[in-house]
């Protein structure tokens, strides 16, 4: 049933998941494409699937990176007007 989950969204390429055993505990990284390609010689409930989330933006990025664009255009501007 997961399979068939992934295979539809397939189109997100950067999704990678965390699959691991649940009797050795061993982890591997893989992507949707190496995800099918494993389970089609594994056995899906052999493993647990988790989604590794992307890294996202976060609001001290955000704040941080438009108080530094503020920040250049009133030097430029300031630069420009020097100038005229």
């Amino acid at each position: 049933m997961y399979i068939c989950t992934l295979i539809l969204t397939k189109i997100e390429m950067k999704t990678q998941y965390r699959v691991i055993n649940r009797e050795t505990r061993d982890e591997l990284i893989l992507n949707v494409d190496e995800l099918l390609n494993f389970f089609k010689h594994k056995r899906q409930l052999d493993y647990t699937i988790t989604p590794i989330e992307s890294k996202k933006e976060t609001w001290l990025g955000i704040i941080g990176f438009g108080c530094l664009v503020v920040a250049s255009v009133l030097i430029l501007t300031k630069i420009l007007m020097q100038w005229i």
